[in-house]
């Protein structure tokens, strides 16, 4: 199933201030002290679009990073499922980039 029909440019810049602000959101609580509780259910996208989840693990000593993304709609079926692991990354904000780039290259293929 192709979504470059369906994951139009407008859309995502339409939205792309909601899910930087849960992002931040995010970010935020991860940095908060393990007593206090944290937000721990994932959050569907809007009505008629697609959530794009995605994640890296990053190995140091040998510079690599595994990458896993998932995507769901708005009604939390899981659409795109996928992993991959990447040579040379240097960092970890580099490896979670990559794992970014990793997911938009895969929904828009």
């Amino acid at each position: 199933m192709s979504f470059k029909n369906e994951l139009s440019a407008k859309a995502i810049v339409k939205n792309a201030g909601w899910y930087a602000t849960e992002f931040r959101e995010m970010q935020v609580v991860s940095y908060l002290p393990s007593a206090i509780p944290r937000p721990s259910t994932w959050v569907e996208p809007l009505m008629s679009f697609y959530k794009l989840n995605c994640d890296a693990c990053y190995h140091k000593e040998d510079r690599c990073v595994c990458c896993g993304v998932v995507m769901r709609d708005f009604s939390s079926q899981i659409i795109v499922v996928a992993r991959q692991v990447f040579d040379g990354v240097s960092c970890p904000l580099h490896a979670e980039l990559r794992a970014i780039l990793f997911g938009l290259e895969l929904i828009y293929q």
